[in-house]
């Protein structure tokens, strides 16, 4: 069996990252939540460098946050375990330039 297991991302070295638990790639970005803070993370798929966050406490509970899959639209989908649904975030548009 060949293969190589490598760390792109080190939890440790991201502030606020405690439990993660759930991905989707979306082009080049890595998204990942964070089960303990419902926080989702972007991330350069390629380099690992975190690109931003969104942070979801006010709709979902700590701990609440169990998975990330995008539909055929774009829209990431986002399981919420403790309120019984699935949300859908919709991709935001650019802020025009003044």
């Amino acid at each position: 069996a060949g293969g190589t297991l490598t760390t792109l991302v080190e939890g440790a070295t991201i502030e606020r990252m405690r439990a993660p638990s759930g991905l989707a790639v979306d082009g080049d970005v890595l998204f990942v939540g964070d089960h303990d803070t419902a926080r989702i993370w972007g991330f350069d798929l390629l380099s690992g460098d975190l690109i931003d966050w969104l942070d979801l406490d006010a709709m979902i509970e700590p701990g609440g946050l169990m998975g990330l899959e995008f539909d055929s639209e774009g829209r990431l989908l986002v399981v919420d375990s403790l309120g019984n649904r699935v949300l859908r975030i919709s991709q935001l548009a650019p802020t025009p330039e003044p």
